[in-house]
């Protein structure tokens, strides 16, 4: 007895919402959506990116709070990028598309285009020996995210892993591209919560009583303030 080759439902369901999920063939963009998607951004006073966007509770957040930003999510797995778009379409949002695929076509996808600033918010650690090279937070994607930033655009970036996140700062403070503002390991002790908006993995941390760590940098940078 054969059985049917399992196939994720939701491969298929992103396709049905063109107006907040990029169209895509074979993991390529067609020139139509990119230029209509550019053109979208271009109507708008900036773009702000997310890395890893989940299921969209931070990027619709930001989206309803500053209609006059366009927000640009990026998530690989469907189910979250379905879901976000549903989020989206739920509250008649004109301002979010999302991405799914790697952070890393970000060049193909802006063109010519610069973003004010990229949440990158709780990636996967690859804490185990060996899996630290699969960092999104790394000099190459630091270094490609800088051409793609414009001056004084941010990074802000929230982990709950200490070792990850003392050794992005590490990194961050060496790269001459950024130059850390604002830095502490209790984000919900410090001055900077106000600012906050909680992810749902946040959330998840925070249930567990798990300090969240937290970084802004600027390209181009001012005066470092730090809260340890």
């Amino acid at each position: 007895m054969k059985f049917k080759k399992w196939r994720n439902p939701y491969m298929d369901l992103v396709t049905t919402k063109p107006s907040y999920i990029l169209p895509q063939r074979d993991d390529a963009f067609e020139d139509a959506a990119l230029q209509t998607l550019r053109e979208r951004i271009s109507q708008h006073s900036s773009l702000i990116l997310e890395i890893g966007s989940g299921s969209g509770g931070h990027l619709i957040s930001l989206a309803e709070r500053n209609p006059d930003i366009f927000y640009l999510g990026f998530e690989l797995r469907y189910k979250r990028v379905f879901r976000t778009a549903e989020k989206a379409e739920l509250q008649g949002l004109s301002n979010l598309t999302i991405v799914r695929g790697d952070a890393r076509m970000l060049p193909g996808i802006l063109g010519e285009l610069k973003a004010s600033g990229c949440y990158i918010n709780f990636p996967d650690p690859w804490g185990k020996k060996g899996w630290k090279k699969h960092r999104i937070m790394n000099e190459e994607y630091l270094s490609l995210l800088y051409q793609y930033l414009s001056p004084e655009g941010f990074l802000s970036y929230k982990t709950d892993h200490q070792e990850y996140f003392r050794s992005t700062v590490e990194l961050v403070e060496r790269l001459p591209h950024f130059e850390v503002i604002e830095h502490t390991e209790h984000l919900h002790e410090s001055p900077f919560i106000d600012a906050n908006i909680t992810t749902e993995f946040e959330s998840l941390f925070l249930s567990q009583g798990l300090p969240i760590y937290y970084l802004k940098a600027l390209r181009g940078g001012e005066r470092s303030q730090r809260v340890l």
